[in-house]
């Protein structure tokens, strides 16, 4: 995996990482790869209550 560099974010910055990628019109895929999370990570968190409940 070389070039992409990961990190581990808490919940209030996947609350913004989630509001940002809702108003860039940008693909998950793409989105991700430029923040550094994972498509996994990003659709568990969007799914997640903690987000929901906080929209």
């Amino acid at each position: 995996m070389e070039g992409i560099k990961r990190r581990r974010l808490g919940s209030e910055a996947w609350q913004e990482l989630l509001r940002r990628h809702a108003s860039s019109g940008e693909p998950v895929s793409t989105f991700c790869q430029r923040e550094g999370v994972t498509t996994h990570s990003y659709r568990r968190w969007k799914g997640s209550p903690r987000f929901q409940c906080n929209k």
